[in-house]
């Protein structure tokens, strides 16, 4: 199998996508953790810069796929911060989405690892009941300890 051809699998895979079908792969699938999509990313820059290419920015990337700039990024504190406050504001997730330039499922995924949001509330309530829940619980537990929680 050529170069190409490797990497453009583990780029469908990365953007979670069957690479024959074109099939996008369920949520909970394991190509769409954080970790395995970085791995395989990080695998498409190994093979491009030993084949002579510039190694490019996971932000390149993104753009190039058509995803949102912040992509299968780690968030920082101050981002943790600044969505809690956003929320507490009643900004829904899709803004929020916008404006951190990032899925909406990665909020909620975010909401979720930090203990905000449950797997069934994301896929059944409406944004306006998410973010009544979220605020409930965020205003229950205080956001400094959420946002030194654990990923």
């Amino acid at each position: 199998m050529h170069k190409r051809e490797v990497v453009e699998v583990l780029s469908a895979l990365a953007s979670g996508a069957h690479p024959i079908t074109g099939q996008v792969f369920e949520e909970d699938s394991p190509y769409n953790h954080p970790r395995v999509i970085r791995a395989l990313f990080g695998s498409i820059e190994l093979i491009e810069s030993r084949s002579g290419r510039t190694r490019k920015t996971l932000e390149e990337i993104n753009r190039e796929q058509g995803r949102p700039l912040r992509s299968n990024m780690r968030w920082s504190e101050e981002e943790d911060r600044r969505l809690f406050d956003l929320l507490e504001e009643g900004v829904l997730t899709a803004e929020i989405a916008s404006r951190f330039e990032r899925t909406r499922g990665a909020i909620h995924r975010r909401l979720q690892g930090k203990g905000l949001l449950e797997r069934e509330e994301m896929l059944s309530l409406s944004e306006e009941e998410l973010l009544r829940v979220v605020r409930n619980r965020l205003a229950a537990r205080g956001d400094e300890s959420i946002v030194r929680d654990s990923d």
